[in-house]
């Protein structure tokens, strides 16, 4: 089907008709790389100044509106040191306010990172307000 030539230089293919497959190839290729020298040409110079003004503009309120909420949770604590013979439940049924006093333990000891009940004399202890 097909005929080869081997050169020392060159490889070439023939089809029956005697034409170069290889050239047809080189120029497909060349083709190609015709194709991908297109640049972007930038036809509205003012409306992509607008654009990226606009995405300066829309990250900086976002970047500040991040660090502003994320500046104060808006959780206040008071701190208090444990005296003798104070506990944990004492003081939460001190400091909860309307909360459910478990639930008041439960943040008071997440807030601290005790990891159980137990205080002694002398802790300063941070109490949701």
């Amino acid at each position: 089907m097909f005929e080869k030539h081997i050169d020392t230089e060159h490889l070439f293919v023939y089809n029956l008709n005697g034409t170069n497959v290889l050239d047809r190839v080189d120029q497909t290729m060349k083709q190609r790389d015709t194709l991908k020298k297109h640049r972007y040409v930038l036809k509205n110079r003012r409306r992509f100044c607008t654009f990226l003004v606009m995405l300066t503009v829309l990250l900086c309120v976002l970047v500040f509106a991040v660090a502003v909420n994320g500046a104060d949770s808006g959780e206040n604590y008071e701190t208090v040191v444990v005296k003798r013979g104070d506990t944990l439940w004492d003081l939460a049924k001190a400091y909860r306010g309307n909360t459910e006093i478990r639930r008041y333990i439960e943040k008071i000891r997440e807030i601290n990172g005790l990891k159980d009940s137990t205080i002694y004399e002398g802790d300063v202890i941070k109490l949701p307000l």
